[in-house]
């Protein structure tokens, strides 16, 4: 039985999903949803999602061709609503701040970054992507590898953004801690990953359906709620804010849909977490 990446507890887990290969915890401690099950080669899918089929995943072949063609790029940066948080958030920095996007993908996200006068920086595990992203800001400004490997000095960044990467990690302490000792003392963590209470998800359980065939290891091995999210983030940082953000549908009349969706559950059961995070806790 595998032990909650945050909290490393394991007595009185409750099983809350089974599925082909092993279960989803709920952590009787800290509340974290965790799967218990191998970790497998997690290089190699992430090479494989970004090439061509795409695992099938939809996302992924949007966006590959999104970084071609500047004009789509605008509209999934206007459009998707972790993304347009992301640069309203940054609009908020200096001129000339340096930021880190922590698996950067495509490099969308550094792209709107630099044309608002910002330095960026982006990592990612898979070759695909950073090959997309080298061609949007440059070979200098993208790194091949996780953030544990990014060979940077503390206190490096301004802003670091993570956006649907947390549920990606088996581990998930040393991510944060390592993003925590690469921010200035005045730095911000911008962070967003799928909400397990979302509107649908929740009904689904609630019929005893599966989720997204995206949400199972190996593409997620966990599941946060607004409690748990600014729990982990409140041991590290002492201004946390943890928000939810609208639905995003592919149909105009869908995303026309998601605001009333979103007001109806009063803003709290979106499709992702959103979560800004500043002034440090942790000695460095």
């Amino acid at each position: 039985m595998r032990d909650c990446p945050i909290c490393q507890h394991s007595q009185g887990v409750k099983t809350v999903e089974r599925f082909a290969g092993g279960e989803f915890f709920e952590c009787s401690s800290c509340g974290l949803h965790y799967a218990n099950t191998e970790t497998g080669n997690l290089t190699q899918y992430y090479r494989e999602i970004w090439s061509e089929g795409h695992l099938g995943q939809r996302p992924y072949e949007e966006k590959m061709r999104a970084a071609l063609e500047p004009a789509r790029l605008e509209g999934l940066l206007r459009e998707i609503p972790r993304y347009s948080w992301a640069v309203s958030q940054f609009r908020r920095l200096s001129r000339g701040a340096s930021v880190l996007d922590v698996g950067c993908g495509e490099g969308g996200l550094l792209w709107a970054a630099r044309k608002l006068g910002l330095e960026p920086h982006g990592c990612d595990l898979s070759p695909g992507a950073v090959d997309l992203a080298r061609r949007l800001v440059g070979d200098d400004a993208v790194y091949l590898g996780t953030i544990l490997d990014l060979p940077c000095e503390a206190q490096k960044f301004d802003c670091i953004v993570a956006l649907e990467v947390l549920e990606h990690l088996p581990e998930v302490r040393p991510f944060v801690e390592r993003m925590t000792w690469l921010l200035k003392p005045g730095g911000i963590l911008l962070l967003t990953t799928p909400n397990r209470n979302r509107v649908f998800a929740v009904a689904k359980r609630a019929l005893g359906r599966p989720h997204s065939n995206t949400d199972y290891p190996p593409h997620h091995f966990t599941r946060w709620s607004t409690a748990v999210l600014g729990g982990l983030l409140g041991e590290y940082y002492q201004d946390v804010r943890v928000g939810s953000l609208r639905y995003y549908f592919h149909h105009a009349v869908g995303r026309v849909l998601s605001y009333p969706i979103h007001a109806a559950t009063f803003g709290r059961m979106g499709q992702s977490l959103c979560a800004r995070a500043g002034r440090p806790r942790i000695a460095r």
